[in-house]
């Protein structure tokens, strides 16, 4: 089957990585990671069958971070790969009318990572991916391999072949996520702003060329 369009994941750079169409390595050290607070709680689920299906759930509330340094890019990752955006950044999407996400508000702890104190905590969002891709074209060979009828854990095997977007099932955002992965994958449009724009601390990588790196596939464990 032919595929229409390409689409892209919207990640944070790595400095062991390069990046063909657009992400600098050395934003991974020049911006740091920014770390939740102490008061940031998530919810517990507990399976009453299979105690190993414990798990953490979803986030209580908006984020409170605290900033590795007082530089920051447009974009800001956390340790949980959240993506927080600038003041300046959500008006650039807003202007440029892209669909598929809303925000939430982040409170900044007035101190770094290393205890200096912020002279002008920066306004950051965060950004929240409602556009839907629904289930990746089979072209991807994820598949689901297990459900817990008990708790509701579901699981899907690794992309063999990258992420094939199915766009039947895409509801047409411009920022959307496909089912069984939280990877932020954004259109075409999307990518040709960041790159003219020149938002930083930000890597696009084709959906279709993304590599399994991990040495345990899900696949493995849940047969």
């Amino acid at each position: 089957m032919s595929h229409t369009h390409t689409f892209y994941k919207l990640q944070q750079p790595y400095s062991d990585e390069e990046y063909p169409i657009y992400g600098r390595p050395s934003w991974d050290k020049e911006f740091g990671t920014a770390s939740w607070a102490d008061e940031v709680d998530m919810e517990t689920i507990h399976c009453p069958v299979y105690p190993l299906h414990q798990r953490a759930g979803k986030r209580i509330g908006n984020l409170t971070v605290v900033l590795p340094s007082q530089k920051i890019g447009d974009f800001v990752w956390t340790w949980h790969s959240d993506c927080l955006i600038t003041d300046r950044v959500l008006n650039l999407f807003r202007e440029a009318g892209f669909t598929g996400f809303t925000v939430n508000p982040v409170t900044i702890k007035p101190k770094t990572e290393r205890g200096r104190k912020l002279i002008k905590p920066p306004v950051l969002w965060e950004l929240v991916v409602t556009g839907r891709g629904g289930d990746a074209h089979p072209d991807s060979g994820i598949r689901l391999i297990y459900t817990c009828p008990h708790c509701g854990l579901i699981k899907y095997s690794s992309f063999r072949n990258g992420i094939f977007v199915d766009e039947q099932a895409w509801d047409g955002s411009d920022f959307f996520t496909i089912t069984g992965y939280q990877f932020i994958l954004v259109t075409e449009r999307v990518k040709d702003f960041i790159i003219k724009r020149g938002l930083t601390n930000c890597a696009l990588i084709p959906s279709q060329q993304l590599v399994w790196k991990s040495l345990t596939r899900p696949e493995d464990v849940y047969p």
